[in-house]
């Protein structure tokens, strides 16, 4: 969900506080909820500004760019290797101490999998 156009906001709020209208009016007026009016009013109040907050993003990734670029160059060079030797390898070459799911997301999202070829054609005996 975006947010609401500057424009918008500050045409809300000026009709909000000049106080003609009950907040429900003003609502109906911009095609907003009651909530946002209250929520546009108080963010006035508290900050000073219409402006929406700045949505925060979550913890920062373990495994940078770089990181990953560098564990995938480790996994052609050792394929065989163990999550607990790629994240020992880590450790050792890139200075990132991180938990094996982290090591298994990494890998996810590189797109390289435990399976190295597809299955097979079915036997050709069949069921018995």
């Amino acid at each position: 969900m975006r947010a609401f156009s500057l424009d918008l906001r500050q045409r809300v709020l000026d009709a909000a506080l000049r106080g003609d209208h009950t907040e429900r009016a003003v609502a109906a007026a911009f095609g907003v909820s009651l909530g946002f009016v209250q929520k546009l009013k108080r963010r006035w109040r508290t900050a000073g500004t219409a402006a929406p907050v700045e949505q925060r993003r979550g913890p920062t990734p373990a495994l940078s760019d770089e990181d990953l670029a560098a564990l995938a160059e480790h996994v052609r060079e050792a394929p065989d290797a163990t999550d607990d030797e790629r994240r020992a390898w880590l450790a050792a070459e890139r200075g990132v101490e991180v938990s094996r799911p982290t090591v298994n997301r990494a890998l996810a999202r590189l797109g390289l999998t435990l399976k190295k070829r597809r299955s097979g054609p079915p036997s050709a005996t069949g069921r018995t």
